[in-house]
Order: C-alpha cells, then structure tokens, then sequence
C-alpha cells in the first residue's frame, strides 16, 4: 500500500515537471513571438493566436499559483475555484496541465 502511494506522487510529481516544462518551452516561444512583434517585424495570426493563449497562461499562472504557494488556506479557496470553473465551462489551468 505505501510502495503504491509512493509510485503514484512520484508519477504526479513527474507529470507537474513534465508540464511545468512545457509551460517553460511555450512562455520561451511566445517571449520570441513578442519580440518579433515589437521589432515590427510581421507576424502570422497563428503566432498572434499562440502569444494571447500563452499570455492568458501566465496571468492563471500568477494569479492562481502563486497565491496558492503563498498564502495560508488559498488551497481550500482552490479547490472551491475548480469546482466553480468547472461548473462554468472555465479552465483556470494553463493549457500545458489539461
């Protein structure tokens, strides 16, 4: 039973990096979509698409999961935020971790 609980936080834990990664990888292309961006230089509706999403990515990021890791009791306050936005047809998760 332990060996079991421990297999399956070390999954969890692998999958948040895993994520956490790709999260990395995508603010990574949108900072060079935005800098393409402010140079004037042209950029595609699917680039302009791809920065608003990960833009909005990082805003969750900020205002849900710091909080989260800062303040005490935030993580019953986001429970009841999950239950809420899912009720609502909201994702309040970045893209990486749906």
């Amino acid at each position: 039973m332990i060996k079991n609980l421990i297999t399956r936080a070390k999954d969890s834990l692998k999958d948040f990096w895993d994520k956490t990664n790709e999260e990395v990888t995508e603010t990574v292309a949108a900072e060079k979509i935005l800098t393409k961006y402010l140079k004037g230089q042209t950029v595609s509706q699917e680039e302009k698409k791809f920065l608003r999403e990960q833009l909005l990515d990082l805003f969750k990021i900020i205002f849900i999961g710091i909080p989260l890791a800062i303040i005490p009791g935030f993580s019953f306050v986001m429970l009841f935020l999950v239950k809420i936005s899912k009720k609502m047809g909201i994702n309040i998760f970045p893209s990486s971790f749906k």
